[in-house]
């Protein structure tokens, strides 16, 4: 089931439910998001825990920012990014 996600790092992109209503609002895709996490550059500028990753990239006038964490899918126990946030930065 995981191979219709893209997969960063060998692992599935997850969004949350949040994280995936924040890519609709940016007419965005996962395909965006692992554009963002293999091109983007590092962009932490908020308290997060230390295992979260953000990246950001330019595009035209926008920067936009990815937010991941480590996760596992429960009934598979399989290593997972988990998408949690997706924003224009300002």
């Amino acid at each position: 089931m995981n191979d219709i996600y893209p997969k960063w790092k060998k692992r599935p992109l997850i969004p949350t439910l949040s994280a995936n209503r924040e890519l609709l609002k940016l007419n965005m895709d996962l395909f965006d998001v692992l554009e963002i996490l293999e091109k983007g550059f590092d962009c932490r500028a908020s308290k997060r825990r230390s295992d979260t990753i953000e990246k950001c990239i330019k595009k035209k006038s926008k920067v936009i920012k990815v937010v991941i964490v480590e996760d596992e899918w429960r009934w598979s126990d399989e290593k997972v990014w988990a998408i949690i946030h997706v924003g224009e930065v300002k």
